[in-house]
């Protein structure tokens, strides 16, 4: 009977802290799929909420949400930054310099998506410069510039790859002699390994397991090869018919490989272990490419913007196209709720059932103008998005939980909509070229500026919706170790009481 209790308080616990953060690229789990699970199943009007937006310089880079902070990248004032805002109100809470911007016709600044792990930021900038900076502060931990540290080379549209972390290693696609990938070491920024000939893509690698052993994929501009993440070993490699590849390669649960690129679709079956490595070719089809945006599978099915066809779902195994929406014709997607959640590449929103039976929206909404290729990040209930100046909060909440949370998503001070019109700020100093390991200073350096919480002005509708006196909420970390202590508390006691008494009582009845 302890051993049930103890079981129950523990899986109480966990359904109080479990929290459905986006961390880094494609994530919690790398695959393009949210935990969330309160998502509203329609909305009023048939638009989410909006919730702020606030100003933000150029750039691609995807946005990650761990907690009450979001993390991304952009390029202001000549250099490019890793930038931090509050989720609850959109105000920035530190800025930190990352390198000299990257300047290209599409669109100036970084490309890759910041991972968070614990409370250590990853970054890749698109002219090579990989930082770890703290979470809480902006402080950097270390820095390492790839072009010094293995030659690596700015191909013509940046460096794009994001950081992948696991366990002490932090995976990129790279450049360089022999550097195509790289791994580092998260703790001190030193190189572990270097891998793989040729030019880098423009694709971020992808971790899954094959044969009963786990396998990192990269692509480089004209092929894909398997590696093994302990050593750099290569294991593989398979030919692409392009030199234009952007898609994250994409793991099926049975070991098979997904691959897209601007002119094919290809399925990989990856057997055997290491040394014995099998790759067979199930299909390629050109119809299946992909140009920008990496697709998502989910139950068998891959939705994703495939060739001309725009929006479309089909089936892995077999490449059969189940249905495809010609409107949008392009964009980007990930899943939350069981829902597809898709932003064209003009700023227009939509959201439907994730179905192998066809696109229903049930919310659409124009958020955004402009080029949009960033991914939307969902988290905690809410939506974050992108362009080349604007980050916008939605709502995607159920109005009972909207309104259960709304104190713990705004502050006292400022609750309610907050648009944040940070003032530009000076450049920062220019980072050293060479990687150095350093200990978490106590003072903020002086390429990490704190911006304090600022105050923006509200509307008289919007004034009218604020109580009186906001009720003040206790921290979602004090409620779980209250819940856990309490628990255990009980526990301990009902067991005592089971021990000496409760057996011989019940034994009478």
């Amino acid at each position: 009977m302890f051993h049930w209790i103890l079981m129950f308080s523990c899986l109480l616990s966990w359904d109080v802290s479990h929290a459905a953060d986006w961390p880094c690229w494609l994530g919690p789990n790398h695959d393009g799929i949210s935990l969330e699970t309160n998502l509203a199943s329609e909305f009023p009007g048939g638009r989410p909420k909006e919730v702020w937006r606030t100003r933000i310089g150029p750039g691609f880079s995807g946005i990650a949400v761990v907690g009450n902070r979001l993390i991304t990248m952009a390029a202001e004032n000549g250099r490019e930054k890793v930038l931090c805002f509050n989720v609850g109100n959109g105000n920035r809470e530190w800025e930190s310099d990352s390198d000299a911007i990257f300047e290209e016709s599409s669109g100036n600044g970084p490309r890759g998506t910041p991972a968070v792990v614990g409370n250590r930021v990853y970054s890749h900038g698109a002219m090579g410069l990989v930082m770890c900076v703290e979470l809480e502060t902006g402080r950097p931990f270390w820095r390492v510039n790839m072009r010094d540290l293995v030659g690596a080379e700015v191909p013509e549209w940046g460096l794009s790859s994001s950081p992948f972390v696991d366990g002490n290693r932090l995976f990129l696609i790279s450049g360089g002699k022999g550097a195509c990938a790289v791994a580092l070491d998260t703790r001190t920024g030193q190189l572990l390994w270097r891998a793989v000939d040729g030019e880098p893509s423009y694709s971020s690698p992808s971790l899954g397991t094959a044969g009963g052993w786990k396998q990192l994929v990269i692509l480089t501009r004209k092929s894909a090869v398997g590696l093994a993440p302990e050593t750099g070993r290569q294991l593989w490699e398979h030919s692409l018919n392009d030199d234009h590849n952007i898609p994250t390669p994409i793991w099926s649960p049975d070991g098979k490989l997904f691959l897209a690129s601007n002119r094919e679709g290809q399925l990989l079956n990856i057997s055997g272990g290491l040394g014995k490595t099998r790759v067979e070719e199930v299909y390629g089809q050109g119809w299946l490419s992909n140009s920008k945006s990496t697709s998502v599978l989910h139950g068998g099915y891959l939705y994703g913007y495939f060739g001309s066809r725009g929006l479309a779902c089909v089936e892995l195994n077999s490449g059969r196209e189940l249905w495809k929406e010609r409107d949008p014709a392009s964009g980007t997607l990930i899943l939350a709720g069981g829902n597809i959640i898709t932003l064209s590449e003009q700023g227009n929103l939509l959201i439907a059932p994730a179905s192998p039976n066809g696109f229903e929206p049930v919310a659409e909404l124009q958020v955004l103008s402009g080029t949009c290729w960033t991914v939307p990040s969902p988290a905690n209930g809410h939506l974050y998005l992108r362009n080349k100046s604007e980050l916008v909060s939605l709502d995607l909440r159920g109005a009972g939980t909207a309104a259960a949370t709304e104190d713990a998503t705004a502050p006292a001070d400022n609750p309610g909509v907050a648009v944040n019109q940070p003032d530009d700020m000076a450049p920062s100093e220019s980072p050293a070229s060479v990687s150095t390991a350093m200990n978490t200073p106590r003072a903020t350096p002086s390429n990490v500026v704190r911006r304090p919480a600022e105050k923006t002005s509200m509307s008289a509708s919007t004034k009218s919706k604020i109580p009186a006196k906001p009720r003040k909420r206790l921290s979602k970390e004090f409620l779980t170790l209250s819940l856990c202590v309490i628990s255990g508390f009980i526990a301990v006691i009902l067991y005592f009481w089971w021990k000496h008494a409760g057996k011989y009582m019940l034994g009478k009845v």
